[in-house]
């Protein structure tokens, strides 16, 4: 008549969770941290988790209890001030210590609470993520420890916890890529021409594209040209 009880723990496959973003380099008194992204189809467990660096004396941290949630963001920071220096983040947050990252070369390795493997990636400078801005993976898809796979964020607040990173690529996505003057020298009351470079950098072709001119004056916005691009194949410009 003895009741024997006992809690068991799942392992999960490795790449299950992703790291996403690495900020090793940050500016101003911002905290390191590092984004997670679950790609799987169900919830994961991940209490009793590990994270760790990779250069030169490795200090491997458990993680705080957390199911992180499928489809969905983590931002592991070491503190809450990352949110002094982001206008929101929309994604759950985790403050947790965390070895130091070398802004030379370094690394993260993630790893379940059975001790494999879930993710890892090893990075040097020559990679991205310098003078504050987080080094971002381009692709879920591609490998971590793919060099090519990986850059500096292009995002005006210099990486992008808690969303879709800058440099990932999207199916529908028109950037700006150059704006100019035919006058490179105007004199006050000359009239110029403005030019707009505009790049298909999504994966399919863009229908009907709208480029609007606006005149900005204190807290006044006015529309002075605008413009349609009825299609714009992946990779051409116009």
């Amino acid at each position: 008549n003895n009741l024997l009880s006992a809690q068991i723990s799942p392992s999960y496959l490795p790449g299950s969770v992703k790291i996403n973003e690495v900020m090793f380099n940050p500016l101003n008194g911002e905290p390191e941290w590092i984004e997670l992204f679950n790609i799987s189809d169900y919830d994961i467990d991940i209490s009793d988790w590990t994270i760790s660096d990779v250069l030169t004396n490795p200090v491997e941290t458990k993680l705080a209890s957390k199911v992180l949630e499928k489809k969905s963001f983590l931002v592991i920071t070491k503190d809450s001030s990352i949110y002094n220096f982001h206008k929101a983040i929309p994604s759950s947050i985790m403050i947790n210590k965390f070895a130091n990252l070398n802004n030379d070369a370094d690394g993260v390795v993630i790893k379940d609470a059975w001790n494999v493997t879930i993710d890892s990636v090893l990075y040097d400078k020559s990679w991205g993520g310098e003078s504050g801005r987080s080094l971002e993976r381009i692709s879920l898809e591609n490998l971590s420890v793919d060099k090519s796979n990986w850059c500096s964020s292009k995002n005006i607040e210099l990486s992008t916890p808690g969303k879709p990173n800058s440099t990932t690529e999207k199916v529908c996505d028109i950037a700006i890529t150059n704006v100019r003057s035919h006058s490179q020298k105007p004199m006050a009351g000359e009239n110029i021409s403005l030019v707009a470079s505009i790049k298909n950098i999504g994966e399919i072709t863009a229908s009907n594209v709208s480029v609007e001119f606006y005149f900005v004056a204190g807290t006044d916005t006015t529309i002075f040209d605008s413009a349609k691009i009825e299609k714009l194949a992946p990779n051409d410009s116009v």
